[in-house]
C-alpha cells in the first residue's frame, strides 16, 4: 500500500522544512538518495532544495533527482536538444511566420498571467500544452483576440511548429512534460516528493497522477490558498482533493499578527477561509503610502512587488535615481554588463589597476573613438582577453584622455553607446552613492518582482504596489472564480513580509485591500 502524506500550512510555517525532514527520515529507513525524486516549481527553489538535501547525501547522488518537474522529465528523455531563439528565427523564416513572430518569447516560467493575453503565437502554444487543451480548440486561449495571425492559419502554425521540431530533433520547454505524458514514461524512483504542490499546472498535475500510481511513498507540501496558476490550468482543488495523512502546521515563523489579519481579510472578502495560525505579535507592521511618497528604508532585504510587468520600469527608475542596486525582473534589474561597467568605472576613479574585464566592459559601452588601437576591433578584443596586463587608467595606453576625463566626471554615463535612461540613471547615481564594487549578492538585497515571481520568497521589507490593469479590474468587479484567484495573488504578496509591509497606492486603478481587523 502506498504511503501518502500531505503537509499543509500557511506562509512561513515551515512546509519545505518539514518535507526535508521526511527526506532525511527516508535515508535512515533503507532508501538511497537515488531512490527519491523531489520536485518543486521553480529552478531557484530546486537549487535551494539541493543545498538542503546535501547535508544528508552526496551531490552526485541527488543532482538528477532533486529538480523541477521539467528537469526530471528532461533527464528521463535522455537530455534531447532544446530549441533556442536562433531556431525560432529559422522556423519563422522557413515557414513564413516572420511578420507574426517578432521578438519570440522563449521564457520557461510565466512571471504573471499577462502571458495568456499576449497574443504571441509561442505563448498560445505554451498555453495549449500547460492546460492540456487540444490544438483544435486553440480558440479557448484567453488572448485569442490579440493574435495577429489570421484565425484560419493558427492550426497550420501549430502543425508547422511541431513539424519543424520533429524534423530537426528538437523539443521545447513544454514538450518535456508532454512527451513523458504521451509516452507514459514512469518515474524511476519509489519515492516521490512534491513541494509547492498548489503551483502545479494542469499538465504537471496529470504527470503527478501518472507518477504516483506506481510509487511506494508520495509526500506533497503546499498551501491551496497560494494557488496562482489558474491561467495554466492550475487549481487549489488539486491539493484539497488529494487524499493522504495530513500534517497540519499552525505556527508561522515569518508573519506579524497584523499582516496575517490583512491576509485573512483579503481571502474572506472572496469567500475563502484561511486556517488558524499562530503568528508573531505585531500591530505596527503595515503602512499605507502613495507611489509619489518617499519610500521608507530599513535594514535588511526588500522586495518591490508588482501585479504586472509593466509597473517595474517606474520602480526601477526610482531605485536607480536613489543609487540603489537591485535585482529581480531581467527587464529592469542590473545586468551583468552593467555591473561590469560600473565596477570598471569605479576602479578607474579610484586609481586602481584596470583589468582585462574592465577594459572589455568599457569598450563595450563607449564609442571606439575613445580608445587607442590599430587594426580590427575583434583583434583588439582578443588582445585584451589574452595578452593585456593590468594598468592604471590614467596611464593606460589604450584609453584616450577624453574618456578618462568622462569617467572621472560627475556624469560618467555621458557619451555611452546605446545608453537608455534607466542604464544612465543606474550608472551615474550608483557612482555617487557606492564606494565598493557591486557583487551578485548585492542584487538580492533589493528586488523588483511580480507577485507570482515572489512565490516562496520572503523579505524584511515588502513594498506591495497595488496598481492593476483595466482587464483585472473588470474581471474582479463581480465575485467569481477569477476574483477568488485574484485574492489569492494578493494574499501571497502580503505574506512575503517579515517585518514591514508598505501598501503602495499607485496612479490609476488599484486593488482594494480590506481594512486590517485586530
Amino acid at each position: 500500500m502506498t504511503e501518502k502524506i500531505k503537509i499543509l500550512g500557511p506562509p512561513g510555517t515551515g512546509k519545505t522544512y518539514t518535507m526535508m525532514g521526511s527526506y532525511a527520515h527516508k535515508l535512515t529507513t533503507g532508501y538511497k538518495a537515488t531512490d527519491i525524486t523531489c520536485t518543486t516549481f521553480r529552478k531557484q527553489a530546486a537549487h535551494d532544495l539541493i543545498k538542503k538535501v546535501q547535508q544528508w547525501a552526496d551531490y552526485k547522488d541527488i543532482k538528477d533527482h532533486v529538480s523541477t518537474m521539467h528537469g526530471i522529465c528532461y533527464r528521463l528523455l535522455g537530455y534531447p536538444d532544446v530549441i533556442e531563439s536562433k531556431h525560432i528565427r529559422e522556423f519563422a523564416k522557413a515557414y513564413k511566420y516572420e511578420h507574426y513572430m517578432k521578438n519570440p518569447n522563449l521564457s520557461t516560467v510565466a512571471e504573471d498571467d499577462e502571458i495568456v493575453y499576449s497574443g504571441k503565437l509561442l505563448d498560445l502554444y505554451g498555453w495549449l500544452r500547460n492546460t492540456r487543451t487540444p490544438a483544435e480548440k486553440w480558440y479557448r486561449y484567453p488572448g485569442r483576440d490579440n493574435i495577429s495571425l489570421p484565425a484560419a492559419k493558427v492550426p497550420d502554425f501549430i502543425a508547422d511548429y511541431d513539424r519543424y521540431k520533429a524534423k530537426n530533433g528538437l523539443i521545447d520547454f513544454s514538450d518535456m512534460i508532454e512527451i513523458v505524458l504521451n509516452d507514459k514514461i514512469r518515474l524511476d524512483t519509489p519515492v516521490l516528493m512534491v513541494d509547492e504542490f498548489q503551483d502545479l499546472t494542469r499538465q504537471q498535475y496529470e504527470l503527478f497522477q501518472m507518477w504516483q500510481s506506481n510509487a511506494e511513498s508520495v509526500i506533497i507540501a503546499g498551501d491551496p490558498l497560494q494557488s496562482l496558476y489558474g491561467f495554466w490550468g492550475g487549481s487549489p482543488d488539486y491539493f484539497r482533493e488529494w487524499e493522504g495523512k495530513e500534517v497540519i502546521l499552525h505556527n508561522s515563523h515569518r508573519l506579524q499578527s497584523d499582516v496575517w489579519n490583512l491576509a485573512k481579510g483579503i481571502l474572506r472578502t472572496e469567500r475563502q477561509n484561511p486556517p488558524d495560525v499562530s503568528t508573531k505579535d505585531g500591530n505596527k507592521s503595515i503602512s499605507h503610502i502613495n507611489s509619489s511618497d518617499k519610500w521608507p528604508m530599513h535594514e535588511g532585504d526588500a522586495l518591490h512587488l508588482v501585479r504586472c510587468n509593466y509597473q517595474a520600469g517606474a520602480i526601477a527608475m526610482r531605485l536607480a535615481e536613489s543609487g540603489i542596486v537591485f535585482g529581480g525582473l531581467k527587464s529592469v534589474a542590473w545586468s551583468d554588463c552593467e555591473i561590469s561597467l560600473f565596477n570598471a568605472i569605479l576602479r578607474a576613479r579610484q586609481c586602481a589597476p584596470m583589468f582585462s574585464r574592465d577594459m572589455l566592459a568599457l569598450i563595450d559601452s563607449y564609442p571606439a573613438k575613445y580608445f587607442k588601437y590599430t587594426g580590427r576591433k575583434s583583434d583588439f578584443l582578443e588582445y585584451l582577453k589574452s595578452e593585456y596586463r593590468p594598468t592604471l587608467a590614467e596611464m593606460n595606453p589604450h584609453i584616450k584622455p577624453e574618456l578618462y576625463n568622462i569617467i572621472k566626471s560627475d556624469n560618467p554615463a555621458a557619451y555611452m553607446s546605446n545608453c537608455g535612461n534607466l542604464k544612465y540613471a543606474k550608472i551615474n547615481n550608483a557612482i555617487k552613492h557606492l564606494e565598493y564594487p557591486i557583487i551578485e549578492d548585492d542584487l538580492k538585497r533589493t528586488q523588483i518582482l511580480t507577485i507570482h515571481g515572489a512565490k516562496g520568497l520572503e523579505a524584511d521589507t515588502v513594498y506591495l504596489h497595488t496598481a492593476i490593469t483595466p482587464r483585472i479590474r473588470k474581471n474582479i468587479l463581480i465575485p467569481c472564480d477569477e476574483s477568488a484567484a485574484e485574492a489569492r495573488v494578493w494574499y501571497v504578496g502580503v505574506t512575503r513580509a517579515k517585518q514591514w509591509l508598505y501598501v503602495v497606492n499607485d496612479e490609476g486603478h488599484n486593488y482594494k485591500l480590506p481594512a486590517v481587523v485586530a
